[in-house]
């Protein structure tokens, strides 16, 4: 038997422990490279999109920006309902 699992059979969470701290840099630097990968990919992807889905591009760009209006307008709704509420909860109260 070697002197590395005699350690691990009998000290098997302490030999975790270490290989849970020895190995943090190199998992880190794994996620990055996933990371990096992928934006590299997604980047690569955009002319593609832009020359092969260009109708489907501006109807997600149109959708996006009325969307945004609409969630203001839904938003001050909301608080507007919400006051209304307050108010009225109030004077019952009173």
């Amino acid at each position: 038997m070697s002197t590395s699992a005699v350690i691990r059979a009998r000290c098997p969470r302490g030999v975790a422990t270490a290989e849970k701290w020895a190995g943090a840099p190199g998992r880190g630097l794994e996620a990055m490279g996933h990371i990096a990968v992928f934006v590299i990919t997604a980047v690569g992807s955009i002319g593609h999109a832009l020359r092969y889905y260009r109708r489907e591009m501006l109807r997600l760009i149109a959708e996006i920006g009325m969307g945004t209006g609409a969630m203001a307008v839904i938003g001050g709704t909301v608080a507007i309902v919400g006051f209304v509420t307050l108010s009225g909860s109030s004077l019952v109260a009173i």
